[in-house]
């Protein structure tokens, strides 16, 4: 399901997904999958990969060519976040509203 922004990716974010796909001769059919386990006003545990398979009740959401694909909770739980790529660190930095209080319901219309 073709779903509106309501998560951003920096081009940071972007700039090292495409790195990823080039140094692992990934083809353009992969999506990059955001996982985001967790309940809503509690600390969530983030997971990132490359996946060939929408499932039902996916989300799909176009950065600059790079097809991001998340699970219903997964898009719930991300609602209104910034993801981010820190060089010196060498991980992704998530600033995610939705850690430390209750959604109100807008989340998930999409």
């Amino acid at each position: 399901m073709k779903s509106e922004n309501k998560i951003k990716l920096t081009d940071t974010a972007i700039q090292f997904i495409e790195e990823l796909k080039n140094d692992n001769n990934i083809d353009s059919s992969f999506y990059f999958r955001i996982n985001c386990i967790g309940d809503i006003g509690a600390p969530f545990t983030y997971s990132f990969g490359f996946d060939k398979k929408e499932k039902e009740n996916d989300s799909i959401i176009e950065f600059a060519g790079i097809k991001v694909i998340l699970d219903k909770n997964s898009f719930e739980n991300l609602c209104g976040s910034e993801i981010d790529y820190s060089q010196p660190d060498g991980s992704f930095k998530i600033s995610n509203p939705n850690e430390g209080y209750k959604c109100n319901g807008t989340c998930g219309n999409h």
